[in-house]
Order: C-alpha cells, then sequence, then structure tokens
C-alpha cells in the first residue's frame, strides 16, 4: 500500500521556500503570480496501516508548531483542485538519488515502524495569481525544476503504484546498477564509455 503524506505550513506562517521561489518568478519578470506556498509530498510504500502513516507524518516528518499534515491513500480522494491559481508537483525522476529519501527511511526504521519498502518525495507548489500557459510552463521549465533529474508529476493518482524500482524497467527507463566503490580512473573511464 503506498500512502501519500502532505505537509505545508500553517496558515500564517511564513512560507520562507515559497517566498523564494515568489521572488524567482518575479526576477524572470513574470508578474501575474503574487504568492506561492510550497507543500512538501512523502511517499510512503509498505505494509502499514493508517495509524502507522500517521506516527510517521506526526513523529517524523511534520514540525506541529509550524506545520499541518494530510494523509491520503489509493482509496481517499486527493486534495480539491486549487482555485486561486494553478498547481504543480515536482518529483525526482526514478533512479535520482534523493537524499531525503534514504534518511525518512531511516528514520522510519528508528520509529520502529516495518515493513516500508520505499519512499519517493516531490514538491507541490500553489502559485496564487492566473499566470497565462505560456508563463506555467516557463515557471515549471526554468524556475521549479531541472528537468534532467525531475519531471511534473501530471497525475498525483497515478503515484498510487509501486515505487519500487524492483525491475529494469520502470516508467520507461532502463534501470543500470554500476559498481563505483574501489574502482579506479580506468575502470571509471571504462564505464563512462560504456555508457
Amino acid at each position: 500500500m503506498i500512502w501519500r503524506i502532505e505537509i505545508k505550513d500553517r496558515p500564517g506562517i511564513f512560507d520562507a521556500a515559497g517566498d523564494s521561489v515568489l521572488k524567482d518568478i518575479l526576477d524572470c519578470g513574470i508578474h501575474s503570480v503574487k504568492e506561492v506556498n510550497l507543500i512538501q509530498v512523502y511517499l510512503i510504500e509498505g505494509e502499514i496501516q493508517e495509524g502507522a502513516a500517521r506516527a510517521i507524518a506526526s513523529e517524523l516528518l511534520v514540525d506541529s508548531v509550524v506545520q499541518d499534515y494530510s494523509i491520503f491513500s489509493e482509496k481517499t480522494i486527493l486534495s480539491q483542485p486549487y482555485s486561486g491559481g494553478r498547481t504543480v508537483e515536482i518529483a525526482y525522476n526514478p533512479g535520482v538519488m534523493d537524499p531525503v529519501e534514504e534518511s525518512t527511511l531511516k528514520g522510519i526504521r528508528d520509529l520502529g515502524i516495518s515493513p516500508v519498502s520505499a519512499v519517493r518525495t516531490s514538491r507541490k507548489y500553489l502559485l496564487h495569481g492566473h499566470p497565462t500557459e505560456k508563463e506555467f510552463d516557463f515557471i515549471i521549465n526554468k524556475v521549479l525544476m531541472n528537468k534532467l533529474i525531475q519531471h511534473a508529476v501530471s497525475d498525483p493518482k497515478a503515484q498510487f503504484k509501486s515505487l519500487s524500482m524492483g525491475s529494469s524497467k520502470h516508467r520507461g527507463v532502463d534501470l543500470v546498477q554500476v559498481n563505483l566503490l574501489g574502482a579506479d580512473d580506468k575502470k571509471l573511464l571504462k564505464i563512462s564509455q560504456e555508457g
């Protein structure tokens, strides 16, 4: 089962990350966006019940003084569409290492919750205002994501599939495992040449 946990700042708390993104948007000459809010998204895969997912959220992921969390499962409906502007979610491509994922898995193990097999993270941005389609595409591709390692999530409900990279093919990406530890310069050059 996959649980989706969304962490956001409580109303009235200054959203420093969102404000930084807004400044970047304004620096690009786009003034149709008036405010940006950031929601951190965690996808947790494992044979755990809702109580364990809530424990992960409340004891590990959220700073309860300044943040709130919401939990969704495959069976629950995700948040209603945002009517005050545009929403976009940016996630790492399959196979790209995200250090937050590994530290979250360790934190879950430290809580004594098992079995959790995978964690994925993404960032959901609420853009208050009404950017044109051209401005919105520019913001996504030039401000919010690095196309080499990230993608815009087209359908958050589609994320409720296996997060594990267990097969050699995953969402159209070939997974190749290369042992780099202990490789000298000659071996690294050979690995590079072989792709």
